[in-house]
């Protein structure tokens, strides 16, 4: 596949206002407390300008969400606060995670720390409305309880107003009586309708008695629903708990056809022979996967035609077996864990960064290292906010060459018609001023 490393860090450094800070960080190895987590890559700049995301799980990270950019006086890759140091400023709901994603608009949606959606415009700016409607939410301790959730991915639906949210349901220490509740939260920005799903069920909370294998170790965690997507239709659902290898699959629907609940029947579980972190859809309705127990992305064909063919039993005679209906695309078992999946101008990113190293506290830092990448991949496929979804109701965006083509043609049109009119008007002028001149004959 082509592709390979686009940028590969031993710490992540921030683009610090002052020379202070920068060495205060340095110096009390806050730079230890901050994970690459997730990465998301808007289409307008076809992959130019990148996103990524540093979790507060230790204390002193100094931001949440941010861009790449480069340092003009070392030249390294560092993270800029996006869209501003005051929006990361701990508190204000953004002391947590960060689960975002672009729609097809090229707007950014955030759900920093546990409880408060926020879309941001490319410029950083706060969109506030969408066709009529303010999508920006903070959610009730009866939608998304504080002490309770853990708000990890989305997948956005702009053209029928819904976010998909996937709700870890990892509990604050202090109180274990709602260990792992994960969930679905479908929120509907158009009528301000918040559905809490699957609370605690066997699809969202984790396999209690699963453990992880991660470089041949066993490793336990107990994380709940986590990667979630919606295909480029809009017609499936996908999600997976962490601490699990199912994959879970449910026309949206049998969300929508009674709001507030759904029937398990039409919920379909496909085996996986890795555990999963991130999940991201194409506009044909492919799957890609991050397995984290293999250092591996893998590739379900088409989400709508598994789904049927669980559901009916129709495999042609095939058992539909864990490793029969994935493609794997890529393994490197250099880069451990593989986390978060985006999409943007026929490329696939997703970020590794050791997640289980980082959670004991044994990464090396040692000059030469290498604990956090972002890899790019081409892949040909589109992400799944292109789908047909969006295309029914929008004109299908350009390519950036058919972009290119089009201001060129359009150039050279205004020029050809503005000679065309200068033609006809000299034309026409001079004729105009001949006629008073005419020799009239007698």
């Amino acid at each position: 596949m082509e592709g390979g490393y686009l940028y590969e860090w031993t710490y992540l450094m921030y683009d610090f206002d002052t020379d202070q800070e920068r060495a205060d960080y340095m110096d009390n190895a806050v730079y230890e407390h901050c994970m690459l987590g997730g990465v998301k890559v808007d289409h307008q700049d076809f992959g130019d300008t990148i996103y990524v995301s540093v979790p507060r799980w230790k204390p002193g990270v100094p931001s949440t969400l941010n861009t790449l950019v480069t340092d003009s006086v070392t030249g390294e890759t560092v993270l800029r606060p996006f869209p501003s140091w005051e929006w990361n400023t701990i508190g204000d709901y953004t002391d947590g995670p960060v689960a975002d994603g672009f729609d097809a608009e090229d707007r950014l949606w955030s759900v920093l720390g546990a409880v408060k959606l926020v879309v941001f415009d490319r410029d950083g700016s706060k969109v506030t409305d969408i066709e009529g409607h303010d999508p920006n939410r903070v959610f009730t301790d009866a939608e998304a309880p504080l002490s309770a959730s853990f708000l990890n991915d989305l997948a956005i639906d702009t053209v029928n107003g819904v976010v998909y949210i996937a709700d870890s349901g990892i509990p604050a220490l202090e109180d274990e009586a709602q260990v792992n509740r994960g969930a679905l939260l479908v929120y509907n920005y158009w009528t301000g309708d918040v559905y809490r799903l699957l609370d605690g069920s066997d699809y969202t909370t984790p396999d209690m008695d699963m453990a992880l294998t991660i470089r041949g170790v066993t490793l336990y965690m107990l994380t709940g629903c986590d990667g979630i997507a919606l295909t480029g239709d809009g017609e499936y659902l996908v999600f997976t708990a962490l601490t699990s290898r199912q994959l879970n699959i449910v026309p949206t629907d049998a969300i929508w056809d009674k709001p507030g609940s759904v029937v398990p029947s039409r919920i379909v579980s496909v085996p996986m022979a890795s555990a999963a972190d991130g999940l991201h859809t194409d506009t044909a309705a492919g799957l890609y996967l991050t397995a984290i127990e293999l250092d591996s992305i893998l590739h379900l064909g088409d989400v709508g035609a598994v789904y049927r063919a669980m559901l009916t039993g129709a495999t042609g005679g095939t058992p539909l077996t864990a490793m029969s209906l994935y493609t794997t695309l890529l393994t490197d078992h250099n880069s451990v864990w593989p986390d978060t999946i985006s999409m943007a101008g026929r490329y696939m990113y997703h970020t590794t960064n050791n997640l289980d190293q980082y959670n004991a506290d044994a990464l090396d830092y040692s000059e030469g290292s290498v604990n956090y990448r972002i890899h790019r991949h081409y892949v040909g496929d589109l992400p799944y906010t292109l789908g047909s979804m969006y295309l029914d109701s929008h004109p299908a965006p350009p390519s950036k060459w058919e972009g290119v083509v089009w201001t060129v043609l359009k150039v050279v049109g205004v020029v050809a018609v503005g000679v065309l009119v200068f033609w006809i008007g000299l034309t026409i002028g001079v004729k105009g001023r001949e006629a008073p001149y005419q020799r009239i004959e007698p």
